[in-house]
């Protein structure tokens, strides 16, 4: 051991997923195994029917021994059965993406039982979007970002797979694997599958799928290596991953150290800080350091080879552990959490005595000073289980129809009858002492609680700051708008006189800065409501004398409880005073024998029925108190759902929005087309009267000479090209006219669509607020329930207030929660309000293209009337070159 370096620590993190029993054949295979399972209960006691409790929210589980014995253990992620693959994935492989982008080696492992769910877990259903695997979602993420980078990847496969003792390649199935190779070579051994792109990667996955499904029983090693192109045709390693799939056997078959065992010493050695060169070196530490494991090893020594070359560069290890919820898989679930705990740095429980060190294992992650309190007081419920047959058999021995009937007892028998009382005062003190242990572990497992409330609150902080920024962002942006827009005003007043158009648009600049005025003072609100930044700066300071109201009642609490322990220890003091007294009048115990046997009766009586009333009593608050915390639960999803609901519609807003600002920018493209076809109309007619004018000056100098014939015909000559160009212009006109015509019509087919969605949207908005009075309603019986939970509590005794400040604290946050009800119930006020503003400016769109619509056809009464005008002038034309042939036949 004196050999071992020492490393940097690898970041390994622990999750566990709760499934639910298997059904159809599973089943059927599990029901031989029932009866041998059925015996072990029986010596173990009656389980109940949930062995493993998830408890999400806290990222914990809490295990079920016996029926007043539990454990909880800390993991950094657990998931509920019906978790997706997208949320496993988001929890254990998310963080290692961008490492593996950034050069640095990592390992996902994935261990369970047999028929857990493995493979699904690893590959899944490939090109599922649902039911992806893990290894998939790793790929597409990784390429993905390397495209968004403007890189190109290329991934390369190796696969090896155990069975039992045998280890084979996975993509030739025929050839086996000698374990006689140094952990190097296997590299080379094994047969490589290169992919180009993710259709080639999902090929590939389909092979593995299809060659995993054909064992029952297995263990797989899936290693990745991402090159990267560095140029015309070099490659460059980027990083690799590694993916491991373990099967824990709890059968005959643990009587060997297995594969899984192997791997969680491995990972719990790379937690240590500890180093190794190879195979060899590692296992000499594994079996140096479990010297008193007299376990064969039933490992497959190619396997472990190659996973400890495979370790040997990678900076973060993430496990995954399945685990079932059913008391018949108790013993799966424990060797389960055996290699959890093992990956997390404990050391590994030895042999048969699996499941009995487990049950004196306590939190994962807590201090010393807890575990060890923790071990003293399941030290102590043994021994009190053990001595109470003892206790029941005093109670059978000591009869007063054998005292009443003249019997006379010896010495020897009355001492015994005493220090038998004396044995059942012990043990009765010490089943107090237990459950003052048993508080101190709940008053852990409070402390625990709030923290996570501190933790979830200083989340909420967080997201308030950023939605204040972001307000803050849109509302300097806005700004910029509307200084722009009245510059643009400024400059339209300078050049031109004030039309109705520039009012329009002076009153929509003060309606936008009434907004900004309006958003300056909910922002200076939500700067006022910061109640979550003392919340977080008191859960900050490490050294403030203040702290949460939880923490307070439970210093109280633990305060009563050291009371009620210096009053037990003065009764116990006494009661020795007195067995004293007793040994030195054993002389006279012939006489008071009877009399201290009635007396010793009542106690015993007296105090069964005590602590029968306290257990029944912490029966009742703990169902109480998983019924309020299933019913806020319920409340947090269904707010959320509420929260989800209300931003998809903020976005329909906001894309009507974007849409009716678009079609305010269309009508004022076709207003300024038709401002254009206007002063085009206007130079025609202009160009017409020009041509009329010179046609009267023409026909005066007709008379006036003839001389200018000449110079008049080439006149008429570029008049012609001129008309010719005019009526170029025109063709040109109608066709725009066509297109301007051809948009109306589009746009008249969008608004109808707007309309239609509108009336959609508002049909929705009805059926949320029918949902939110069911949701009041709910609230108004849970009102009603929590009265009636006070009621109750207010009955226990003294030594369960701790309980009802709990209750108390979970009141509080109900309240808030109706407080954050009510500000969403304003917030759809404000957004039917923004659809009623949507309507009206609809409205508007349509007033405006009615006159659009007039306005084109007054356009078509003028085109018409230019084409009178323009057959009165081809006429006229026509007529003078008449005139001009006769007068050149008279000048002949």
């Amino acid at each position: 051991m004196g050999g071992m370096r020492r490393a940097r620590e690898t970041d390994v993190r622990v999750s566990v997923k709760i499934r639910d029993d298997e059904d159809g054949e599973e089943e059927e295979e599990e029901e031989e195994k029932e009866e041998k399972e059925e015996k072990e209960e029986k010596e173990e006691g009656s389980r109940g029917d949930e062995f493993v409790k998830c408890l999400p929210f806290e990222n914990s589980i809490q295990l079920k021994h016996a029926v007043h014995e539990r454990t909880i253990m800390q993991f950094s992620n657990v998931y509920a059965a019906d978790s997706s693959q997208a949320l496993v994935f988001q929890g254990v492989c998310s963080h290692l993406v961008s490492e593996a982008l950034e050069g640095r080696s990592s390992c996902v492992v994935v261990a369970g039982s047999q028929h857990a769910g493995k493979t699904f877990a690893l590959v899944g259903t490939v090109d599922d979007v649902v039911d992806m695997g893990l290894i998939e979602r790793f790929i597409t993420k990784v390429v993905d970002s390397s495209q968004v980078a403007k890189s190109v990847v290329r991934v390369r496969l190796q696969a090896m797979l155990a069975d039992h003792m045998e280890s084979r390649d996975l993509f030739d199935r025929r050839s086996l694997i000698d374990s006689s190779l140094s952990s190097k070579e296997f590299s080379t051994v094994l047969s490589r599958r290169a992919a180009e792109s993710l259709k080639d990667v999902r090929a590939l996955l389909k092979k593995v799928a299809a060659s995993l499904r054909e064992s029952t029983s297995h263990d797989l090693i899936l290693h990745l290596t991402f090159e990267k192109t560095t140029g015309s045709s070099s490659r460059e390693i980027l990083s690799s991953v590694t993916f491991v799939e373990l099967q824990i056997r709890e059968d005959a078959s643990r009587a060997a150290l297995c594969n899984f065992d192997m791997v969680s010493r491995v990972i719990g050695m790379m937690k240590a800080r500890r180093k190794f060169r190879d195979a060899e070196e590692a296992l000499e530490h594994i079996l140096g350091d479990d010297e008193d494991d007299a376990r064969p090893l039933g490992y497959s020594s190619s396997f472990f080879k190659y996973f400890c070359h495979s370790m040997q560069h990678v900076s973060s290890v993430s496990a995954l552990v399945l685990l079932s919820s059913s008391s018949r898989h108790s013993r799966s679930a424990l060797c389960s959490l055996d290699f959890a705990r093992v990956c997390m740095g404990s050391k590994p429980a030895k042999g048969d005595g699996r499941r009995s060190k487990f049950r004196e294992r306590t939190q994962v992650g807590m201090s010393s000073k807890d575990v060890s309190t923790n071990n003293e007081e399941e030290a102590y419920s043994h021994s009190v289980r053990h001595s109470s047959p003892s206790m029941r058999s005093s109670r059978g021995r000591l009869k007063s129809s054998d005292l009443d009937g003249g019997t006379k007892v010896s010495r020897q028998e009355a001492g015994e009858s005493m220090r038998e009382e004396h044995e059942m005062l012990k043990a009765k003190f010490g089943e107090a002492i237990e459950m003052i242990e048993k508080l101190k572990s709940e008053k852990v497992f409070l402390e625990a609680k709030c923290e996570a409330l501190i933790n979830r609150v200083s989340r909420e902080q967080s997201a308030l700051i950023s939605e204040r920024n972001s307000l803050r962002v849109e509302v300097f942006s806005f700004k910029e708008e509307l200084k722009g827009l009245s510059r643009s005003l400024m400059d339209k007043n300078s050049r031109e006189k004030v039309c109705s158009e520039c009012l329009m648009m002076r009153s929509k600049v003060e309606d936008g800065e009434a907004k900004i005025f309006q958003l300056e003072h909910e922002l200076k609100e939500m700067e006022k409501k910061t109640v979550f930044d003392r919340l977080h700066a008191k859960s900050s300071k490490p050294s403030s004398p203040q702290r949460c109201e939880t923490c307070l009642n439970m210093t109280r609490h633990v305060r009563k409880l050291s009371k009620e322990k210096v009053e037990l220890s003065n009764a116990i003091s006494s009661l020795r005073a007195e067995k004293e007294s007793v040994e030195r009048r054993l002389v006279d115990v012939e006489r008071l024998s009877s009399e201290r046997d009635k007396e010793v009766s009542q106690v015993v009586g007296r105090k069964d029925a005590d602590i029968a009333e306290l257990l029944n009593a912490k029966k009742r608050m703990e169902e109480t108190r998983v019924e309020m915390e299933m019913e806020m639960e319920k409340l947090t999803s269904s707010l959320e759902s509420e929260r989800r609901k209300c931003e998809q519609l903020e976005q329909e807003a906001e894309k009507l929005k974007n849409r009716s600002a678009k079609l305010e920018r269309k009508l004022e493209e076709e207003k300024e087309n038709l401002e254009n076809t206007q002063k085009m109309l206007e130079e025609a007619e202009q160009a017409i009267r020009s041509m009329e004018l010179e046609l009267k000056q023409t026909e005066k100098k007709f008379s006036a000479s003839a001389r200018d014939l000449s110079h008049k015909e080439v006149s008429i000559e570029k008049m012609s090209v001129q008309m010719e160009m005019m009526e170029e212009e025109l063709k040109e006109l109608k066709s725009r006219h066509d297109k301007v015509c051809s948009a109306r019509k589009v746009e008249q087919k969008e608004a109808r669509r707007l309309e239609s969605e509108l009336r959609e949207k508002e049909k929705m908005v009805e059926e949320r607020e029918n949902r939110i009075q069911e949701l009041t309603t709910e609230l108004k019986d849970a009102k009603t329930e929590s009265k009636s939970a006070r009621a109750n509590e207010q009955n226990l005794r003294g030594c369960l207030k701790s309980s009802e400040e709990s209750v108390a604290d979970l009141k509080c946050q109900h309240e808030e929660l109706l407080n954050r009800h009510e500000e969403l119930e304003d917030d759809l006020k404000d957004q039917q309000d923004e659809n009623k503003r949507l309507k009206s400016s609809l409205k508007e769109c349509r007033v405006e293209k009615e006159k659009v619509q007039e306005e084109l056809k007054k356009m078509v009464a003028d085109l018409e009337r230019s084409k009178q005008a323009e057959a009165k002038l081809r006429d006229k034309v026509e007529n003078l070159k008449e005139k001009v042939k006769k007068v050149l036949c008279i000048s002949s």
